[in-house]
């Protein structure tokens, strides 16, 4: 099982890498006259801090950025996205996701939904089983100019956390959820009495080795939430 998740991980890294490219080219470059300095982040120290972008403003400011994709959804984007809360390292040890490491430097997420590539047709026509074999081979080959549509959301690290606080979940009673659920082996989606708007869910060792616990969170509410939102193509920005 190891194997077989650093198989799919480097697969990631690879298509992440390949989706970077495509925002360098498309997202990024027209901010350029805006900013300062836009630097895209090669030092894996760095990148464990939780950067993969850092935007300088001539008023001295800057966005430590974390991108965050749904690339084993493309083309048939989910209207949701998760939050990492815990997950067990390769120490077999249980750790803090990246919503509530305090040690990571990210105070803006770029969420990212690539709404259309060039295997558009091909993957929208497969059965869902079919489908997620057939996204996890592309991934292992996918180029940066395969993209043709992305969809992205800027938004605040506080954001999420204060709406998250505002219903009730601060960050204490988050990962006590998050332990008694993971104790309890209640795998797959765990709602939340009177919330509809968020859930925990828990992925199953054969499904990630990390076996991660998540938040996921409505797209309607983090369109509210967010104060930038992009369609992104070759041809054009479109802010929305």
């Amino acid at each position: 099982m190891l194997e077989k998740n650093m198989t799919t991980r480097k697969d990631d890294m690879f298509a992440e890498q390949q989706l970077a490219k495509f925002l360098d080219l498309y997202l990024y470059n027209n901010f350029s006259s805006k900013c300062k300095k836009i630097t895209r982040i090669t030092s894996q120290a760095q990148q464990m801090q939780g950067i993969d972008v850092i935007i300088d403003y001539d008023n001295h400011d800057s966005v430590y950025i974390d991108e965050k994709a749904q690339l084993h959804y493309m083309d048939t984007c989910l209207e949701t996205f998760a939050f990492e809360v815990s997950f067990v390292g390769n120490d077999n040890l249980l750790h803090k996701g990246w919503l509530h490491n305090h040690d990571l430097k990210t105070d803006t997420y770029i969420l990212i939904w690539p709404k259309e590539t060039i295997y558009h047709n091909m993957i929208i026509s497969c059965d869902k089983n079919k489908r997620k074999n057939l996204i996890r081979d592309l991934l292992k080959t996918l180029k940066y100019d395969d993209f043709e549509e992305v969809e992205c959301y800027f938004i605040k690290r506080m954001s999420i956390k204060k709406f998250l606080e505002d219903n009730g979940w601060n960050e204490e009673r988050i990962l006590a959820q998050a332990y008694e659920i993971r104790e309890n082996k209640k795998y797959f989606k765990t709602p939340i009495n009177g919330i509809s708007s968020f859930y925990f869910y828990f992925s199953p060792p054969s499904s990630y080795g990390e076996q991660p616990i998540n938040i996921v969170i409505g797209k309607n509410v983090l369109h509210d939430l967010a104060y930038n939102r992009f369609i992104v193509t070759k041809n054009q920005l479109i802010k929305i």
